[in-house]
């Protein structure tokens, strides 16, 4: 089962990109929602993590 995190500040999205790996878990980065389904590389991931809107911009 794959987990869909939404994250607005890149910090955060550092932090617990960090985190996911120290456990082992396999994390995916995109930038859109939409691209979820693009990446054969996304649909290995445990983890997906989505950039939302401020985190883009900083």
């Amino acid at each position: 089962m794959r987990k869909v995190i939404v994250v607005k500040d890149r910090n955060v999205e550092r932090r617990l990109t960090s985190r996911l790996l120290r456990r082992g878990m396999v994390v995916a980065l995109v930038e859109k929602e939409e691209d979820i389904h693009k990446s054969e590389l996304v649909e290995r991931a445990q983890v997906v993590i989505v950039r939302g809107s401020d985190a883009a911009k900083g």
